[in-house]
């Protein structure tokens, strides 16, 4: 009786320790699913991050918000995810919802120095300028060596009209830029426009100069650069700048009618005629270019044509006081009297209208 009980014992003590060793075998098996499981969800996580970012830089925003959502389901604790979901975001003019994703970027990382710059950019788009300084400010205390921010910062200093600052942060970004690579044309563009507001029109052109360097075909560049060389009276430089602008965009109206300024200003007034004349046969309702184009013939004692074009700029534009007063004087000169006390009281009458109501 005594060995039946020893090895019941002993079966009863196999069968224990067996469900033990099955129970343990149960939880390592658990265990090592849950971290395949995890293994494999980081691994999805890399692939949607990786794919995100690639479809940011492909323009496909839709596409990279989406692998950016996928990746924020997995690891809403993911700044990275956050910021480039909210990059993807504002180049759809999402701003509101970006804002929302730099936010939570920077409370789950408060030194993502790129998080403040996105969201200073953001700011800056929604007319937020005072918000937006104080980001850039916070990324420069996180990183003082930021290039791309003090460009950032330099470009609400010019529109704020703070050109000395402007000047002076874009010469930051460029000495701090990555040597052995160009500098971005935009930052020389961003500061000749800084100079030239100061009047210091030479390293202006300097900016502009390096600008076209960088990229030959930008007309805007051209057309800052002819300005310059006419606020120095230097026509002849100025009239080329606009002849290559011309060369890049022929059929431009704008154009046509800056080079007319210049060479109104050079006095040349043939030049300057047949400049309006271009204009209006590209924009045939250009009210200005009737208007300056009567100036130049009455100029040249070509006085009906210019009561035709002052009266062709006041169909376009019926307020256009200036026109009144120079057509009367012409008529004065005429002896048209009711043609010129006509023009006068036009333009007296438009300068005592009530302003138009604005409503909030």
């Amino acid at each position: 009786m005594k060995s039946k009980n020893i090895g019941s014992l002993s079966l009863i003590t196999i069968l224990l320790l067996s469900m033990l060793v099955v129970e343990a075998n149960s939880q390592i098996a658990i265990s090592a699913t849950k971290q395949l499981i995890t293994a494999q969800s980081d691994r999805d996580s890399e692939v949607y991050f990786s794919r995100g970012i690639k479809r940011i830089q492909s323009r496909n925003y839709q596409g990279a918000i989406a692998d950016f959502t996928k990746v924020l389901e997995q690891n809403p604790r993911s700044a990275e995810a956050h910021l480039n979901r909210g990059l993807a975001l504002t180049r759809l003019k999402k701003y509101q919802e970006a804002l929302k994703d730099f936010d939570r970027a920077l409370e789950i990382k408060p030194d993502l120095a790129p998080a403040y710059l996105s969201r200073g950019i953001t700011r800056t788009q929604l007319e937020d300028y005072q918000g937006a300084f104080t980001d850039y400010n916070q990324a420069l205390q996180i990183n003082p060596k930021y290039a791309e921010v003090y460009s950032h910062r330099g470009l609400i200093y010019n529109r704020l009209e703070n050109f000395n600052g402007a000047v002076k942060d874009f010469t930051e970004a460029l000495r701090l830029h990555p040597q052995g690579k160009p500098a971005p044309a935009s930052i020389y563009y961003h500061r000749g426009l800084a100079y030239s507001q100061l009047g210091d029109y030479e390293n202006a052109i300097k900016d502009y100069d390096r600008v076209l360097q960088i990229n030959p075909k930008w007309t805007q560049a051209y057309l800052n650069r002819g300005l310059n060389y006419a606020y120095l009276q230097d026509y002849t430089k100025a009239i080329a700048d606009y002849n290559r602008a011309l060369q890049i965009k022929p059929n431009s109206a704008d154009i046509y009618l800056s080079r007319a300024n210049i060479r109104l200003r050079s006095k040349d007034y043939q030049g300057a005629l047949a400049d309006y004349t271009k204009v209006v046969q590209i924009e045939p309702n250009h009210a200005n270019a009737y208007y300056h184009r009567a100036n130049v013939k009455s100029h040249l004692k070509d006085y009906e044509g210019a009561i035709a074009d002052y009266t062709q700029a006041l169909k376009i534009s019926p307020n256009l006081i200036d026109a009144y007063y120079n057509r009367g004087n012409i008529r004065l000169q005429l002896q048209d009297f009711d043609g010129a006390m006509g023009d006068f009281q036009k333009a007296s009458d438009i300068i005592q209208q009530p302003l138009p109501e604005i409503k909030n």
